[in-house]
C-alpha cells in the first residue's frame, strides 16, 4: 500500500529492504505501521525491541496481515 501509486514502487521496495538489511519482517512492519516508524523515538523503541525478540516481530507482522485479510474479506462480503 505504502509503495504503490508510483511508477517506481519496485525501487522504493528495494530501498526499504536495504534500509532494514533485507529483513523482510521489519520491512513489512514499516509498511504496516509507517507512522510509528517515522517517529524517531518509536522507531528506536521498535528496532531495539525486535532486535531482542525476533519472534515478537514475526508474530506482530503475521497478525497484522491476518487482520488486513479479514478486513478485506469483510469488505467483499
Amino acid at each position: 500500500m505504502l509503495l504503490r501509486g508510483s511508477s517506481i514502487f519496485e525501487e522504493k521496495a528495494i530501498k526499504l529492504l536495504a534500509e532494514y538489511d533485507y529483513n523482510f519482517d521489519l520491512a513489512k512492519f514499516h509498511i504496516l505501521n509507517p507512522t510509528q516508524m517515522m517517529i524517531k523515538d518509536r522507531r528506536d523503541y521498535y528496532l531495539n525491541t525486535f532486535a531482542e525478540d525476533k519472534a515478537l516481530l514475526n508474530k506482530i507482522v503475521t497478525q497484522s496481515v491476518i487482520d488486513l485479510k479479514g478486513c478485506k474479506q469483510h469488505e467483499i462480503e
